[in-house]
């Protein structure tokens, strides 16, 4: 029997065949044997005959036998050499992989997914991070400031705006221009315009009225200082 180690199988070619054919039974039964007795590894004594006969076929048994041995150790070196490639290959796609994921906490989030024949896929189009969500929301929040003054130079939203307005409906484009000469002329910087505008009302109404008034409707107040409010920039 077999044991996964000799050759479980040999090559019976037809010239065997036909000489054994014709062949006496006994001295056909006794070469038969003996073929098999050496593909078997096993001793055998034929008579003369039968080893006359044998002597001729034997070189050929030989040589296959031999080569199957030859082609069974290539097959078992393919196949270590092919284990030892897919374990190479396994690691170069896990460092591939590392690579990829290294790169992205430096940059951007990605996706990484790496697929049993070795490719390592990247899919950059991710949901933001928690950090750039907030950023995000801070950066929406943020309201678009508009130019406004003789100089461009006063800045507010539309909501300021609105507000300016309506807490000032007589003059508040008034306000906007002496906030844009004075910001111009003395290079103030106001963290809000509005609110500069409002400080500035809140100031003007502290101040004992005179008697006299603009045509505009606004006090004159020759001991006025704007520079007061030019310790409030930033």
């Amino acid at each position: 029997m077999d044991d996964g180690k000799e050759k479980p199988s040999f090559v019976i070619y037809r010239n065997w065949m036909e000489m054994i054919m014709a062949l006496p039974d006994d001295t056909a039964l006794d070469l038969t044997r003996t073929i098999f007795g050496y593909c078997l590894n096993r001793d055998y004594e034929p008579d003369p005959v039968a080893a006359a006969i044998f002597d001729t076929i034997e070189p050929t048994l030989e040589r296959d036998i031999e080569k199957w041995y030859q082609v069974r150790e290539e097959r078992a070196k393919a196949g270590s050499l092919g284990g030892k490639q897919k374990v190479a290959n396994a690691k170069q796609v896990v460092a591939n992989a590392k690579h990829v994921l290294d790169d992205a906490k430096q940059n951007v989030p990605v996706y990484v997914n790496v697929n049993v024949d070795g490719n390592v896929n990247v899919d950059d189009n991710v949901l933001p991070s928690e950090g750039t969500k907030r950023e995000d929301a801070i950066a929406s929040k943020r309201e678009v400031r508009h130019k406004y003054g003789q100089y461009q130079n006063v800045l507010l939203s539309d909501p300021d705006m609105e507000k300016l307005k309506a807490e000032f409906p007589a003059d508040w484009e008034e306000r906007i221009e002496r906030l844009s000469e004075y910001i111009e002329s003395k290079g103030a910087k106001y963290k809000n315009h509005l609110a500069t505008i409002r400080a500035w009302a809140r100031k003007n109404n502290d101040v004992k009225k005179p008697t006299s008034c603009t045509p505009y409707g606004f006090s004159v107040i020759d001991s006025m200082d704007f520079g007061g409010y030019g310790k409030e920039s930033v």
